[in-house]
């Protein structure tokens, strides 16, 4: 077993004057139980290198202070375990890459301002974590290959910063949390099967209706002008995207049998857009969507003007399709299009639409195989509602 410490302090004098010069710092092991750490302090454009291969190893790299700095981390093996921390930083770069078994990869930024943090994860049973806290227009990246993989990041009084998640294979996980903040965006694509089965959560409107949806979020956003874009494609995959403030935009797209829902609880400011779409394949599973709406706990006064749209179709399976849709206050807009080309199954769709005035609401539902069975609902509660419901 070898330790490698390296530390790299700047402080140069030249001229007389004091200036901060660039240190950089690289650590090369080879086999197994190996320890390399790094730790640079002050100036610009440093850059560290821990360069691994083997198993059992452990890479760190701590840099506090300066800008343009540039720590890389390289594991080839596993279990290996790596972490880069960059704390006040501008204009950083820290990227860990890992190739291999039941790694474990993770990357801390403080007060960092324009920095980049990127994970790339190949292999399987790996674990990559991204949190930030105090950053404004960061990017973070994590990219998964293989299976039974999870992603996990979370943003701390952040603003303007962009978290995209990429993972391909089955059984993998993704979790991404951004509270508070504004202006975020957070992008996750799964390609493969049975993504997202995380634990069961039950969560209660400020009505005090209760819902079970059966997964935990896998994007939570607390703020303003928060983006939520999911796209999953496969069979028995699950989403659900919660957002708490005001002016929120939560898309999710979904090829195959899954399910997904969207929570949002707006304040004084809303509006709120959530839109599902939901394209199945040729399984007899169900497709099921739910798209929930309210005043949240900030609003004072009532408020809605959002808008919510699921869309279903089914071209081959005989599977059912299940949309929900609920909405507090006035000025929203509900719509559910399901469309099935199967035999013998059913398109159930409802909307609720509580005590307020002006809202609007619309199904369709069209069936061109034989036996399909409709089943649809609206209810609205207040005065100058409008309503639609179209089956053939």
């Amino acid at each position: 077993m070898r330790k490698h410490l390296l530390l790299a302090s700047v402080a140069a004098l030249w001229s007389g004057v004091a200036m901060a010069q660039p240190n950089s710092a690289t650590i090369d092991d080879t086999g197994t139980n190996n320890t390399g750490t790094i730790t640079q302090s002050g100036g610009t454009g440093n850059d560290a290198t821990l360069d691994q291969d083997g198993t059992t190893n452990g890479g760190f790299i701590t840099q506090v202070g300066g800008s343009d700095n540039d720590a890389l981390v390289t594991q080839d093996g596993g279990p290996n375990t790596a972490n880069v921390t960059q704390t006040t930083s501008t204009d950083s770069t820290a990227t860990l890459t890992q190739d291999g078994v039941t790694n474990n990869a993770s990357i801390t930024q403080t007060n960092a301002t324009t920095s980049t943090a990127l994970i790339d994860q190949v292999g399987t049973s790996n674990i990559a974590s991204i949190s930030q806290t105090l950053a404004t227009s960061d990017t973070d990246s994590i990219t998964q290959d293989g299976v039974a993989n999870v992603a996990n990041l979370s943003h701390v009084s952040d603003s303007l910063d962009t978290i995209t998640v990429t993972q391909v294979g089955d059984n993998n996980e993704a979790n991404v949390s951004q509270d508070p903040g504004s202006n975020n965006t957070a992008i996750l694509t799964q390609t493969g099967n049975n993504n997202n089965q995380g634990p069961t959560v039950a969560f209660t409107f400020d009505n005090g209706q209760s819902w079970l949806p059966g997964f935990a979020p896998g994007i939570n956003q607390t703020g303003s002008f928060e983006f939520a874009s999911v796209t999953q494609n496969g069979d028995f995959n699950n989403e659900w995207v919660q957002q708490s403030g005001s002016m929120n935009n939560a898309t999710v797209f979904q090829g195959g049998y899954a399910n997904a829902y969207v929570l949002q609880n707006g304040n004084d400011v809303s509006p709120n857009i959530a839109n599902i779409n939901q394209t199945g394949g040729s399984l007899t599973m169900s497709q099921d969507a739910g798209i929930y709406q309210g005043a949240g706990v900030l609003a004072s006064l009532p408020v809605g003007d959002n808008t919510a749209s699921i869309l279903q179709s089914n071209a081959l399976g005989t599977g059912s399709e299940l949309a929900d849709i609920a909405q507090e206050s006035d000025l929203n807009n509900a719509t559910i299009t399901q469309t099935n080309a199967g035999l013998g199954n059913s398109l159930s769709a409802s909307i609720y639409q509580s005590v307020g005035t002006l809202n609007t609401a619309s199904i369709s539902q069209t069936a061109t195989g034989a036996g399909v069975a409709f089943n649809a609902l609206i209810t609205q509660a207040g005065s100058g509602n409008h309503s639609v419901i179209s089956q053939h």
